[in-house]
C-alpha cells in the first residue's frame, strides 16, 4: 500500500507492484509449508521441491512481465 502511493509516478509502478506482490506470496506459501512440516510429519523433501518449482515460476512470471512492461512502458499494466 504504501510502496504504491509513495513511489513515484512511472509506467513501470503497476508491473513492479504486481512482482512485489507475487513474491510475497511466494514467501507467504513457503513459510506456511514450513510451519506445517511437524504437524503432517514429512521430510524437508516436498518442501523443497515445492519451494523450487514457485521460485521458479516467479522468476519466468517476472522476466515475463518485465519484457510486457519493457515492450509498452506507455500502458504500463
Amino acid at each position: 500500500m504504501f510502496t504504491w502511493h509513495g513511489s513515484r509516478r512511472s509506467a513501470y509502478r503497476t508491473g513492479i507492484a504486481q512482482i512485489l506482490l507475487l513474491t510475497q506470496a511466494v514467501l507467504t506459501v513457503i513459510f506456511c509449508l514450513v510451519a506445517i512440516m511437524p504437524v503432517w510429519r514429512m521430510g524437508p523433501a516436498p518442501v523443497v521441491v515445492v519451494t523450487m518449482a514457485l521460485v521458479v515460476a516467479l522468476v519466468v512470471l517476472c522476466i515475463w512481465r518485465a519484457g510486457q512492461i519493457h515492450a509498452d512502458p506507455e500502458r504500463g499494466g
